[in-house]
């Protein structure tokens, strides 16, 4: 019987260095709108469920919205905020999944033929998917890869292991963890030519957030499917080239009350 793949985008609203980052809008639309877009375009997932706690009615709504205009499942786990573990359990349980995707919703550059890359090296590790994490995270055994293009691949049985063997809260919420303390960790190496382990890619802060709008303002437009090669083409370029550098240095940091007014036009 074919095993079903599904891709869990674990979301909330309450990040303390950027609040509402997964709403905030790049391009015209809320950066988990491009994250799931990119997510649709990996061949080897059945389906995205974005699995969010109960933050606040009014945030989960916001959320809500975006996932339907892009229809795929929400799950809503009405769990411990900080129980990752029990909500990727939850949400998988309830759509029938045989194999976890685990995926940041901070990562809207993420790289869809790269995670394809993980999903089909732990298909095909019969002897040990149900004994490793397969994850091409930047910071496991130094593989090379920029950060913000990771994502963590679970059979069902191997995250029920981590939850049996879980001891502390933060193991709970941060599945990954117990895998890196265990050394039952299966990594993917970077191709060569997007080896860029200095590069983040993640949105964290406000600068993050301000950097990713420039990416995407200079390659959207051309591309609404720019990958990893077109952003390192383009940082290249711009390294190279004093003046578009400084011209893109010198843009202004949004004020986040300024982010918070254009979200909310972007959910209307």
């Amino acid at each position: 019987m074919k095993k079903k793949t599904i891709a869990i985008i674990q979301t909330r609203t309450t990040s303390t260095r950027l609040p509402n980052k997964v709403l905030l809008p790049i391009c015209g639309k809320p950066l988990l709108w491009h994250l799931i877009e990119r997510v649709k375009r990996c061949k080897l997932i059945n389906e995205i469920v974005v699995a969010s706690p109960f933050d606040n009615r009014e945030d989960t709504a916001s959320i809500k919205k975006v996932v339907e205009k892009c229809n795929v499942s929400f799950y809503l786990y009405r769990g411990n905020m900080n129980d990752l573990v029990g909500r990727h359990l939850s949400a998988a349980g309830k759509h029938n999944a045989d194999v976890i995707v685990r995926i940041p919703s901070d990562n809207p550059c993420i790289e869809p033929s790269e995670v394809d890359k993980i999903i089909w090296t732990q298909k095909h590790s019969t002897k040990c998917q149900d004994k490793f994490m397969f994850s091409n995270t930047h910071n496991i055994l130094d593989n090379g890869y920029p950060d913000g293009l990771g994502a963590e691949v679970y059979s069902m049985k191997f995250f029920q292991w981590i939850k049996e063997n879980a001891q502390t809260p933060e193991d709970m919420e941060h599945p990954h963890k117990i895998c890196y303390d265990r050394e039952v960790v299966k990594t993917i190496q970077c191709p060569e030519d997007i080896r860029r382990p200095e590069l983040r890619l993640d949105v964290n802060t406000q600068q993050d957030f301000n950097f990713i709008t420039e990416l995407y303002e200079a390659l959207y437009p051309k591309n609404n499917e720019f990958g990893i090669r077109d952003i390192i083409k383009y940082l290249d370029r711009l390294n190279n080239d004093p003046v578009l550098k400084n011209k893109a240095l010198s843009k202004p940091f949004y004020k986040e009350s300024v982010l918070n007014d254009l979200f909310k036009k972007v959910l209307k």
